[in-house]
């Protein structure tokens, strides 16, 4: 629930912004400097951080139901 208003379009340091400014300052080592999957579709962040959260929800789950 809070990561759009964190990192999303509208949040306190939005996602995209930072990360071109990062690759600004880095070229081709920002990758490495700052290495997220989001670097794939910055573009598009509120839905692909919404996703990502969704995804690690999940996969939450079933390491903890994985490990009974």
């Amino acid at each position: 629930m809070q990561i759009l208003g964190l990192v999303g379009s509208g949040g306190i340091p939005p996602l995209e912004p930072y990360l071109r400014w990062v690759y600004e300052r880095l070229g081709s080592d920002a990758y490495y400097a700052v290495p997220t999957l989001f670097w794939l579709n910055a573009r598009n962040a509120d839905s692909v951080l919404t996703a990502g959260t969704l995804v690690g929800m999940a996969l939450a789950v079933l390491v903890t139901v994985g490990n009974r």
